[in-house]
């Protein structure tokens, strides 16, 4: 049971799968595993409620910088620890080091987890970073990333981000800027297509989606129109890793470019 010492009442329950893990044991490991594998705090937030556990996110002291394409580095080593009383949860993140178009997100991945903290599962935990699950994400965002690079955006991938900025509150004039929708349409119209069995996903934009993926974040990163808190721009960031990993349309579309 989770109690508030000020109301003095009972505020949740957490349910245990084997036994109770105190806090001073999750950070006497956590002191542990930062001593053992070189790393740091960074930050430290939590749900405001033990049932949503404490997050403690650790940077690497000698990061690990994968280059996927010319001034595109990412960190790739970054590890998170999360408690909460009855489990303890392991993941890593890696996040974009540029900032000229935006940092994209970033994006944390869980890699393992224990219901108690006996010798056993802190060994495990604490090699993790010698483990392939440290890259594993990384790995496909990679690939994501690059096939990005070297092709298109479909029309309906762009009008996926009309609607996501619209979602968002964006207002039109700039989410035409960004993804620029009525207008592609209105080009093919032009060039004779009917719009109203038009198969938007086997259509070429012209915008590379790699392109598509900076403009929203670079929107998200340096709009003045947000306040700095405004949770909008982390949830855009987010929105477009989401994008970005998505299954693709198909490679061979119809073009009027």
């Amino acid at each position: 049971m989770i109690a508030d010492p000020k109301e003095r009442k009972i505020v949740g329950a957490t349910h245990l799968k084997q036994e109770a893990i105190p806090a001073e044991s999750f950070f006497d490991f956590l002191e542990m595993f930062m001593n053992d594998n070189g790393y740091t705090p960074d930050t430290f937030y939590t749900s405001g409620s033990l049932q949503g556990g404490v997050t403690v996110s650790l940077m690497p002291n000698t990061p690990n910088y994968n280059e996927i394409a010319k001034d595109e580095e990412f960190l790739t080593n970054g590890i998170w620890f999360r408690w909460n009383l009855g489990e303890v949860e392991a993941g890593n993140y890696y996040m974009r080091m540029i900032c000229s178009n935006g940092n994209m997100v970033r994006s944390e991945r869980k890699i393992a987890h224990s219901c108690q903290l006996n010798d056993a599962n802190i060994s495990k935990m604490l090699a993790l970073p010698c483990t392939e699950f440290i890259t594993a994400g990384f790995d496909k965002l990679r690939t994501n990333a690059l096939l990005a690079m070297r092709t298109e955006a479909s029309m309906s991938e762009v009008r996926m981000v009309d609607r996501l900025l619209s979602r968002y509150g964006v207002e039109q004039d700039i989410a035409n800027e960004i993804a620029p929708y009525e207008h592609l349409l209105g080009l093919y119209q032009v060039a004779g297509y009917a719009t109203q069995h038009f198969p938007i996903n086997q259509a070429r934009s012209g915008i590379n989606m790699w392109d598509l993926i900076n403009r929203i974040t670079a929107f998200a990163s340096h709009t003045p129109i947000w306040e700095v808190e405004d949770n909008r721009r982390s949830g855009l960031m987010m929105e477009s890793v989401k994008l970005l990993n998505r299954p693709r349309d198909i490679k061979e579309y119809i073009s009027v470019f």
